[in-house]
């Protein structure tokens, strides 16, 4: 769900590079806890390498990738969530071009803001079963984000884009990529947590890891769903 720069209006990525700015310095101030960086570094690797998986979803013609921000508030805390997806969509943009420098601001907003300083923390307050509350808003998150996404693009004021199309487009092939992410997410917790107070927690995110390395290396070639959104709405 990576906006690329050439898709956003230099006004717009200046809009929500401050709005970034604005919400890690709050972030920041607000966080009390002690970060944890062996758990940190390991949970931050996985979510990476879990972006790099796409999966077909079938009759669509489209694919789907993990955010991971649900599982990483899960394992870390909203807070040092936010801070942890922050950091791989620099890597991303830095290293890979994904996303590219201009447009961090937009995709951090989309997959760190939304389901880390919103998502999470409004859907904890409810007080539901833990897990259903995981997949809530692991789904939540995925659509908000997409809209979001959406939204960005349409500000930028690019005529060739249907804007109603687009954001319809976005929220129902993301629903269902949401669902996969909810299921992924609950599955990966429990694992994760199974292992947890025992000596081998650290050797189960690598084994978590590793399984990830081959399935990124088995990856679907067909658009992901931004990509298919847009060729909809075109």
């Amino acid at each position: 769900m990576h906006i690329e720069t050439a898709l956003l209006a230099t006004g717009v990525s200046l809009g929500y590079a401050a709005i970034q700015g604005g919400a890690t310095v709050a972030a920041l101030r607000n966080e009390k806890s002690t970060v944890d960086i062996k758990k940190a570094t390991l949970a931050t690797t996985l979510v990476l390498g879990l972006q790099a998986a796409n999966v077909a979803i079938p009759e669509t013609g489209a694919s789907g990738h993990l955010i991971g921000a649900i599982l990483l508030c899960g394992i870390l805390g909203h807070r040092t969530a936010f801070f942890a997806m922050g950091l791989i969509l620099a890597m991303q943009a830095i290293f890979l071009g994904d996303g590219g420098i201009a447009a961090l601001g937009c995709n951090w907003f989309n997959m760190g803001l939304i389901p880390c300083l919103v998502v999470y923390p409004l859907i904890k307050r409810l007080k539901i079963n833990r897990w259903k509350g995981i997949f809530t808003a692991s789904v939540a998150s995925v659509v908000l984000g997409a809209i979001s996404a959406g939204i960005q693009i349409s500000l930028s004021g690019n005529s060739v884009i249907n804007a109603q199309s687009l954001l319809l487009h976005l929220a129902g092939i993301h629903a269902l990529i949401g669902i996969g992410e909810g299921v992924a997410t609950v599955a990966v917790l429990k694992y994760l947590e199974s292992a947890e107070a025992s000596e081998r927690r650290n050797l189960c995110y690598v084994f978590a890891l590793a399984a990830v390395i081959v399935m990124a290396n088995l990856s679907s070639t067909l658009p992901d769903g931004l990509e298919w959104s847009l060729a909809h709405a075109m």
